[in-house]
């Protein structure tokens, strides 16, 4: 749910990711991308900026906001990160606000796909049959 750590907005340059990073086989995240990515981030920054809050929390906040039976899974490598992401749960964003990070991300035109060459295939294989 964070875009690979992207929507946390600690990421503000492809410069910022190691040569090995998996992000950067990624279309999605590709040069021409970032700038709008940034753009995204920033604008979900401004809503997350009303409550003291993370982009990273606003983004999950929204995802929660969805309904009762949503919940979020984000993969978290770091105990700073669990409690930043655990933070997003007591926020409670606005009607108004959950309207416009669904704006913010409706207008957000990001091309490509999710994985590199190689990986989506890998994503839909046939499973072995259970003994």
């Amino acid at each position: 749910p964070l875009g690979r750590g992207l929507l946390t907005g600690q990421i503000r340059s492809r410069d910022d990711l190691e040569p090995t990073d998996f992000r950067l086989t990624v279309p999605k995240f590709s040069a021409e991308n970032f700038p709008k990515i940034l753009l995204l981030v920033d604008r979900i920054g401004d809503v997350a900026q009303r409550h003291d809050a993370t982009p990273g929390q606003a983004a999950l906040a929204w995802i929660l906001a969805q309904g009762d039976d949503v919940f979020v899974i984000p993969g978290t490598k770091k105990i700073k990160y669990l409690k930043e992401n655990l933070g997003a749960g007591s926020l409670k964003l606005t009607p108004p606000e959950i309207a416009e990070i669904r704006q913010i991300a409706e207008e957000t035109e990001i091309p490509g796909d999710r994985y590199g060459p190689g990986f989506l295939e890998l994503t839909y294989v046939e499973s072995p049959a259970l003994k």
